[in-house]
């Protein structure tokens, strides 16, 4: 007798993972700007950033990045900032290779991942609001290898839980896309609370002036995110008076960086020509302090 046959289930086709739709809005909503701008600088020539995993991140989430229409110039200049604000972390952590790096308003941000969170011996701590870390805890990996790494719910301008932060080594804050979008009075008593909690470290940070927040209306992305920029800081070094200690040590305009050459040519015009005027060379530039 032969045995019977057997009947096998049909193939399954393959499943695609759902993906995750945000419920971001205003000021948070532009970490969504940030990493798609990422993802588009990676695809240019000659990327400065070239931050591979925004593509994957953006490739978990429900969105139609095409509506925030940025692009030209928007996008070079993201790459642009993070570059440069990762060469100054990597320069505070040659100088501390036993510190803390806590980075307020992280958003997307891949920063932990390019550094590899600063290598062997340094904290690092990503911070940012309930519900952007419970986006990101969905659709950006955690940092490869055995680091010293931590990401947190918590809001930049609560002093309380500024406090709560550990303080027993040099701290380097970095703040990418946060100061424009908080109330001068708040970003003061944020700046101050850094400084008395921490002690000694630094704080890098993009800033702009009153001009920004005067022209903000030909930004188009922000006004698919609802976000506003409100905080113009026309002198840097004004905040020193924030603390005793506290010293402005670096200011240096976009407008002023080689990597604004990569530009379309229009965005290259604006900014030969905003590098002409204090007010406008300012518009847009990044800092450091020591404290």
């Amino acid at each position: 007798m032969s045995p019977p046959t057997q009947t096998l289930p049909p193939p399954q086709p393959p499943t695609t993972p759902q993906k995750i739709k945000p419920t971001l809005s205003g000021a948070q909503a532009t970490a969504l700007i940030a990493v798609y701008c990422r993802h588009l600088e990676s695809q240019l020539d000659s990327p400065l950033l070239n931050d591979k995993l925004a593509g994957e991140i953006i490739s978990k989430i429900d969105y139609n990045f095409a509506n925030l229409k940025v692009g030209g110039s928007t996008v070079n200049i993201l790459g642009i900032r993070g570059s440069f604000l990762d060469n100054w972390t990597r320069d505070f952590i040659s100088r501390h290779p036993r510190s803390t790096v806590i980075h307020l308003a992280c958003g997307l941000d891949t920063r932990a991942h390019r550094l590899d969170c600063g290598g062997e011996g340094v904290r690092w701590i990503d911070v940012d609001l309930p519900d952007v870390v419970d986006l990101r805890r969905q659709v950006v990996p955690s940092p490869p290898g055995e680091r010293d790494y931590t990401l947190l719910a918590g809001s930049a301008t609560d002093g309380e839980f500024i406090r709560s932060l550990p303080n027993d080594r040099p701290t380097l804050v970095v703040m990418e896309g946060l100061a424009p979008y908080l109330v001068p009075g708040e970003g003061e008593v944020m700046v101050t609370t850094i400084c008395e909690h921490f002690k000694r470290g630094e704080i890098i940070a993009e800033v702009i002036n009153w001009l920004t927040v005067t022209l903000q209306w030909v930004l188009g992305y922000l006004k698919q995110t609802d976000a506003a920029v409100i905080w113009g800081i026309d002198d840097s070094k004004a905040l020193e008076r924030l603390y005793e200690g506290l010293e402005l040590v670096d200011e240096v305009p976009v407008c002023s960086l080689d990597g604004v050459a990569g530009c379309p040519v229009t965005g290259r015009v604006v900014w030969w020509l905003t590098s002409w005027f204090s007010f406008s060379r300012n518009a847009l530039r990044f800092v450091r302090y020591v404290f």
